[in-house]
């Protein structure tokens, strides 16, 4: 916090001439010599000098080579505020804000932030941002924090890094709780706008310049960034009518991506009236061209019959499509996710209707992205036909989860049943994940449990089917129930690192079902899951199993069971766990907490 403080006043008086005593001063605090600084600031803020009195009170703040002393700090900062330094501005608003040195006076506090807002403060247009939503020092008003925020963020030049911005979050935070209605936000933009106009604020608007320049020119990709910026008040106020008129020019270029965005906002009608039929016609444009979020938005309309009759055949081709761009897939849990509304749409067709789709899919992609299908298949395809079995498996996974090329389970199929043909064990697994979800087959779950007693027995590396195995015999589904050969199979997939089986052997250590009770293992097997980097969709299970576990149990054999952790992540592979390593290992500061799960050190 200090130096966010030394470099804010920094800022502050570079745009002024340099003065004796004040540069001296400065080059002494970054070298944290404070004798100096204080021997050179003293007679200049004697004099009155608003950036002395202010580098003063900062140093009084936080008692660098002076003793600490809040009161002298806002005093001196009063001082500086009161000679127009925006930095003593804000500091002192903050210091009446929080009662800190001075007596607590928010609407005094207001008044000062605004005076430092008003000479383009950034941290104090935050800060009027923050009170105008919370009506500290001053009547909730979510129009006014909403332009305070939007001027906070225009001055803000790097697009990479909006998400991090805290205009942005202030921002966020005011659309969730959904006080603002969209004729409110133009006002708020409006307002924003008019405030730059008068003041012609470089600042606000310094980056977009040469690209607004190019974009003029007629060149859509441009053209799209600069929509982007007007989107999202970057380097510029934000102005969602200026925003659409770029997207609708880049659109109409054939820019995929501004065509699918202008199907997103004619379909939520946030930033433009709702029309569902116009929505369709720009996502399909985009779509057409093999852009996956087209695909997505596109596959959704069809699903909800929005624009457009319901057709939830097509709606799942679309999807497909969409879910084929590895972009998009990486957690297919996603709600986001183009992959979780396909799979979330499959058990609603029946067996024909999804061949139907999925060779819709493949047919549309092979006319229309035959080098992406090629790419996809090329790494495994000749080898694969060549009678490779381990290359036969990975194009059935590729199809199975319809990642990189549409999923087709008939495909899937296939390719899984050569490679079983050819003595693979490991694509017994995949058959039987087919027969248990009757996807490709007739739904057949004793066939399902041979396969997977196939694979584990026949590849005691299978870790996914000697699980799969376990709990059919946990269940008794297909078999006769067997908590111990549960147990069994789950114990030989937990050695090799599957999280959901160490979880599953957790439960039953801990419930001493199929194994004698045992809380040391249970907690053993939980804090391992726990420590390799649970998924997130499992992560707060896994953290509240942990401590279920921890509460029953002595320290003396808390201890025991983090040893046994500890032992056993030094003993496996890192290969063993498919998220990262925590580098708990070699420190002596891992230790038992019965109250937490998380690592004490």
């Amino acid at each position: 916090m200090r130096l966010v403080l030394f470099i804010m006043l920094f800022f502050s008086l570079t745009g002024a001439p340099a003065r004796a005593g004040i540069d001296e001063a400065m080059a002494a605090l970054e070298k944290k010599d404070f004798g100096t600084a204080l021997e050179e600031l003293r007679p200049l803020a004697a004099a009155g000098d608003p950036g002395a009195l202010a580098m003063l009170g900062t140093l009084f703040l936080y008692g660098n080579g002076v003793e600490k002393n809040e009161k002298k700090a806002a005093a001196l900062f009063r001082r500086a505020a009161e000679g127009g330094l925006a930095f003593a501005q804000v500091a002192f608003g903050i210091m009446l804000r929080d009662g800190k040195g001075v007596e607590k006076d928010e609407k005094a506090a207001f008044d000062w932030l605004l005076k430092a807002a008003k000479q383009d403060n950034y941290t104090a247009q935050l800060w009027l941002a923050a009170l105008y939503e919370s009506g500290q020092g001053v009547e909730v008003d979510f129009v006014k924090a909403y332009m305070w925020a939007l001027l906070a963020t225009a001055q803000k030049g790097d697009p990479s890094v909006f998400a991090n911005d805290p205009g942005f979050n202030v921002r966020n935070q005011i659309i969730k709780k959904q006080v603002m209605t969209p004729e409110q936000i133009l006002a708020a933009q409006r307002m924003a706008r008019d405030w730059v106009s008068s003041r012609n604020a470089g600042i606000y608007s310094k980056g977009v310049e040469k690209l607004i320049d190019k974009a003029s020119s007629g060149d859509a990709e441009t053209q799209y960034k600069v929509a982007q910026r007007y989107l999202m008040g970057r380097q510029v106020v934000q102005d969602h009518k200026e925003a659409i008129r770029w997207l609708l020019k880049a659109a109409a270029q054939g820019h995929d991506d501004a065509q699918a965005r202008l199907g997103g906002h004619y379909l939520t009608g946030a930033v433009v009236p709702k029309d569902e039929a116009t929505a369709l016609g720009w996502y399909r444009k985009s779509a057409e061209q093999g852009n996956e979020f087209g695909q997505a938005g596109l596959g959704i309309l069809y699903r909800d019959g929005l624009g457009v009759a319901r057709d939830p055949v097509r709606a799942h081709m679309w999807l497909n499509l969409a879910a084929s761009h590895e972009i998009l897939v990486r957690n297919n849990q996603e709600k986001r996710s183009p992959l979780y509304h396909r799979d979330q749409l499959t058990p609603s067709l029946n067996a024909a209707q999804i061949k139907q789709t999925h060779e819709m899919a493949t047919a549309w992609m092979g006319k229309n992205e035959p080098d992406r299908l090629r790419k996809a298949l090329d790494k495994h395809w000749t080898a694969a036909n060549d009678g490779d079995g381990k290359a036969q498996i990975e194009i059935g996974k590729l199809y199975y989860e319809g990642k990189s090329v549409p999923q087709s389970y008939a495909e899937a199929l296939y390719w899984f049943r050569s490679a079983a043909g050819k003595g693979e064990a490991g694509a017994k697994f995949w058959l039987g994940l087919l027969y248990e979800s009757g996807h490709g087959v007739t739904k057949d779950e004793t066939a399902a449990s041979n396969l997977y007693r196939q694979g584990a027995e026949l590849d005691p590396g299978d870790a996914k089917a000697q699980f799969s195995l376990g709990t059919y015999y946990l269940l008794g589904r297909a078999v006769e129930k067997n908590a111990t050969v549960a147990a069994k199979w789950y114990l030989a997939a937990a050695e090799q690192g599957l999280r959901v089986a160490q979880l599953g052997l957790s439960r039953l250590y801990a419930s001493g079902e199929g194994v004698e009770q045992n809380y040391i293992s249970a907690y053993k097997w939980c804090r391992i899951v726990y420590e390799s980097g649970a998924p997130t969709q499992i992560f707060k299970m896994v953290k509240s199993v942990c401590k279920d576990v921890a509460r029953k149990m002595s320290p003396a054999d808390g201890q025991k069971a983090i040893e046994a952790v500890k032992q056993w992540m030094a003993t496996h592979p890192r290969r063993a766990m498919d998220s990262y390593w925590m580098g708990m290992m070699g420190t002596d500061k891992f230790t038992f907490d019965p109250n937490s799960a998380i690592i004490v050190r």
